[in-house]
């Protein structure tokens, strides 16, 4: 897919939201999730139309809206429906992109497709695509079983974290103490463990 400009365009877009050097490994991730969730629409595109060695940027007229709709759709159903949500979003900011390049370039024909691909998005996304998609994911949630931790493996798992937590300050281990205390938070705070994910354990080892 590095041939498709447009899709190289969406990827430096994207990667300028976070400023020069200012990236984190998982802002780069996420910036190869997107890029990679928009190839696999592409190829799902070329299976159902036939046209091989296609750009993202041919599809994005009225005459190939349904087909995109219809692959988005299946790739939700083959993957996730979030996948499909995500794609929806991804379609309408690359197509953006499309009439952007086609003003500055004065490329009346390809503006016509992305502005007539724009309307029909509109006009019909939400109802086809996306409200059937988030449906879909809410019932799966909901017949998904979960299984929990017991109160009494949350007890023990408290214990050993405290104890251990005694023999590492005794012991002035600063780094396992760093850990046992991020545990401590992270079992203690179960809704968000993306934020303790996120705190450097080297910068607060330095720190005590």
């Amino acid at each position: 897919m590095l041939r498709d400009k447009l899709i190289r365009l969406y990827a430096g877009h994207q990667a300028a939201r976070y400023g020069h050097g200012q990236m984190r490994a998982r802002d780069i991730n996420g910036i190869r999730t997107k890029i990679r969730s928009i190839a696999r629409l592409v190829l799902e595109l070329e299976h159902e139309t036939g046209l091989t060695g296609s750009r993202i940027s041919d599809f994005l007229s009225p005459e190939h809206y349904d087909e995109v709709a219809r692959c988005v759709k299946r790739l939700g159903e083959k993957r996730s429906p979030q996948l499909a949500l995500a794609l929806g979003h991804y379609v309408k900011q690359v197509n953006l992109l499309k009439i952007a390049e086609a003003i500055k370039q004065s490329k009346n024909k390809a503006l016509a497709d992305a502005e007539n691909f724009a309307r029909s998005y509109e006009a019909s996304w939400c109802n086809t695509v996306a409200s059937a998609t988030s449906r879909t994911q809410r019932l799966r949630k909901m017949q998904k079983s979960i299984e929990l931790p017991t109160a009494g493996d949350i007890t023990l798992l408290s214990s050993f974290i405290q104890k251990e937590t005694k023999e590492a300050t005794h012991n002035a281990d600063l780094e396992r103490l760093v850990k046992l205390v991020l545990s401590g938070l992270l079992l203690f705070n179960k809704r968000r463990p993306m934020e303790v994910d996120e705190i450097n354990l080297r910068r607060l080892s330095a720190g005590c």
